[in-house]
Formats: C-alpha cells, structure tokens, sequence
C-alpha cells in the first residue's frame, strides 16, 4: 500500500506544471522601468495581476520617500509604447492607474503567465497632466458646512500625487500646492469661532457640543437658534414636537434651516421630550456633516 501511495505522489508532483523560468526571476526596477510578473486564467487577468503588483512596489516606495525622504531619481527615459490600454488597479494602500504598460513575455500552460513593463515617465506624465487640484469655496460657512468633505477630497488628491511621484518625480509643484492648501484651510477652519444666542437652553448645549470650534463673543460664525415646544397625546402614547429654526450667518452671507423634532412615550412627556431632543441632534449633525 506504501509503495502504491509513493507511486501516486511521484505521478501527481510530475503532472504539476511549474511556472516558466523567466517567471520566477528577479527583474530589477530603475528609474526608468518597473518590471512585474503576474498569473491568471486568461491573458488579461494575468496583466491586471502583474500591474496590481507593480502597484504594491509604488506604495512601498511611497512610504519610504514621505517617511525617510531618501528616494530620488535620475536619468531622461525616450522608450515608446505600443499599449495604451487604461487599467485601474488598487492596492491595499493606494490607487495607482497605469496608463501605458508593455507585454515583453506571454506564456501559457496550466494558466497564463505574463511579465510586463512600465515606463515610469510617461506613466507619471499622464497622471501628473490628468490631475487637477480641485477649486474650494472657501468663506467661512461653506468651511463649516463641509470641512470634512473638502479635506477628504484634498487628502486623496495628495495621495495620488505622492504615488505620481514615487512613480517618476514631475508632478512636485501639484503636491506641495495640494499640501499648502491643506494646510491653509484647516488653519483657517481652527481660526473659526462661533456665538449662538436661543430661548432654548438644551438646543443651544446639543449645538456647542457638535461644533468642533471655539465659542466666542466676537465670532466669526452667529448662531440663532428659535424653538417651540407642543405636546399632544394619540392614544396611551404621549408626543412631545420641537420645531427649530436655525439661521446661521457670518458676515457676508446666512444660511436658514427650519425643521421638527419627535419623540413619543408611553411613560410621560418629560421622555417623550428627551426624545424629540436626542431626534434634534441628529438633524443638527446632518447640518455640520458631523
């Protein structure tokens, strides 16, 4: 039985196709090139895996220029490509799009296996020429209104520059204007302050503890916060609504938000209206994109 089992290990190992030689060689990157190898059941997956793991060596050499800042390049690249396929590939850490690659070995057996080539010039000029830093309005309500947003849209704006000039290192004036913008909006976001004046005392605390800003008499941003409160009871339950009508303003332009808030209770009013609050932040929150 020993002896059957060895017999069929030797036929299962020798029916087991092994990659091409060129396949598991070491291409070596340079400033110019980078070279990947992929597999897959058909040609084209097999090239979305070779330039998924040309993508991975950008994002490593990502880390190292903005960590240790010992990355440099050198040398003009003239090689021309016959391929301008577009193929977006994500990694774990960045999104890198390929503009341009080469197929310089195809070969197929249990799968396909492929090794490609990509110009790292023309790649970084493409994505360079093709990315535009957006316009932000930047008063100070639009500021308050949508912080989060405009800064997550620079931060990925950054990030692919960075990759651009890991990449091939053309794009520098984008990046360090991306980064300077940045940095000047979330200064003059921190420089932001607010006054808010309400007949409501618990509107006017749920407000200060969603705001992320400094609370001054000389603001910035005002704040006027109107309520009024009603309750009514439909059935055993007993409904407490709040209508709240918010202006806010600075000194050029005001925003006006009017809306209600409910909340119903089998128990009492007093929970009902904990409730119609607790239905306010949440509404409030939406406002401030928080």
């Amino acid at each position: 039985m020993r002896s059957a089992f060895v017999f069929i290990m030797i036929i299962f190992i020798s029916c087991t196709t092994k990659p091409p030689k060129w396949y598991e060689k070491i291409y070596t990157d340079n400033q110019n090139f980078i070279y990947a190898t992929g597999s897959g059941k058909t040609k084209q997956e097999a090239i979305n895996y070779a330039l998924a793991n040309a993508s991975s060596k950008i994002s490593i050499v990502v880390k190292s220029i903005y960590k240790s800042k010992k990355y440099s390049y050198k040398g003009d690249d003239t090689y021309s490509y016959s391929n301008s396929t577009l193929l977006d590939i994500q990694t774990k850490t960045n999104p890198i799009t390929f503009s341009e690659y080469k197929v310089l070995k195809l070969e197929k057996k249990d799968k396909y296996y492929v090794l490609i080539k990509i110009n790292r010039y023309k790649n970084a000029k493409f994505m360079c020429e093709n990315t535009n830093i957006d316009s932000f309005n930047e008063s100070n309500l639009n500021l308050l209104f949508n912080y989060k947003k405009i800064t997550n849209r620079l931060q990925k704006i950054i990030e692919k520059l960075k990759n651009i000039n890991a990449l091939y290192p053309l794009c520098k004036d984008k990046l360090n204007l991306a980064i300077k913008l940045k940095k000047k909006l979330q200064k003059k976001y921190s420089n932001l302050t607010f006054s808010i004046k309400s007949n409501d005392e618990t509107i006017k605390n749920i407000i200060k503890s969603i705001l992320k800003i400094k609370n001054s008499k000389n603001a910035t941003i005002k704040i006027i916060a109107k309520t009024t409160n009603k309750q009514k009871q439909v059935g055993s339950y007993k409904i407490n609504i709040i209508t709240l009508n918010l202006t806010i303003s600075d000194k050029n332009a005001s925003k006006n938000f009017y809306f209600t808030c409910a909340g119903s209770s089998i128990q009492d009013y007093q929970t009902a209206k904990a409730l119609a609050y607790q239905n306010c932040k949440e509404k409030i929150k939406e406002i401030f994109n928080n």
